[in-house]
């Protein structure tokens, strides 16, 4: 069954190999770690994973978006 939950520091691994894998972002995993705890600590930000048996398998990542031509936002990424 799959599982969604607040994302956590200790998620930065499974997070890391996801951007790289899945989009071919090559970001060493030690600087993600520390996005990751940055974005965690921002009230403007949220991100959950999903998990299946307690393994990280996607996530998505939500932040406020601000523009000229509407209201408040919320960009979202998926991984």
């Amino acid at each position: 069954m799959l599982k969604i939950r607040p994302a956590t520091e200790k998620d930065s691994h499974y997070i890391c190999k996801i951007n790289k894998n899945s989009f071919g972002y090559d970001y060493p995993e030690e600087k993600t770690k520390e996005r990751l705890k940055y974005i965690i600590s921002r009230q403007t930000d949220k991100i959950w994973v999903a998990c299946e048996d307690d393994l990280v398998v996607g996530y998505i990542h939500g932040a406020d978006y601000e523009c000229t031509y509407s209201e408040s936002l919320k960009n979202g990424n998926c991984g």
